[in-house]
């Protein structure tokens, strides 16, 4: 089992190495994972996630169950969820296209669901956000 490599890299780099290093399929850059605050309606709680670009999807083979793998990054404002964040926040009742608000100020549409990672993964996570939120200074 390969383990995964953590540490801190300049952020341009994945997206150089990936053009520039012949062989390299997929390059992402993400950060540590880490407990956010939701709200949906009176539902308020913890989950952990990270900010990813959206080669994570390539990289960690995840299993997109609702909305579409090509376009679930394409926006600022999208969060994809793990199948047990979505149930958490939502319930039985569908979470594509909802939305939620973090940290009681930003507000972020789910634009697809994931199917969870096996509990023995590295990266077990109920969230992710694109990675170029945290070039823009969000205000909610």
């Amino acid at each position: 089992m390969v383990q995964p490599l953590c540490s801190n890299q300049p952020r341009p780099l994945a997206q150089n190495i990936a053009k520039e290093i012949p062989g390299i399929k997929h390059a992402v850059r993400m950060t540590w994972i880490s407990p956010m605050l939701f709200s949906v309606g009176d539902n308020n709680l913890f989950q952990n996630g990270l900010y990813a670009d959206a080669t994570v999807a390539d990289v960690l083979s995840l299993e997109f169950t609702e909305g579409d793998r090509k376009t679930a990054f394409d926006k600022v404002d999208n969060i994809i969820l793990s199948e047990s964040g979505a149930k958490k926040l939502f319930g039985s009742q569908p979470a594509l296209g909802k939305t939620v608000k973090t940290n009681n100020k930003d507000l972020y549409i789910v634009s697809a669901i994931t199917k969870d990672l096996p509990k023995n993964s590295s990266y077990n996570f109920q969230w992710l956000i694109p990675f170029k939120n945290l070039s823009l200074a969000k205000t909610g």
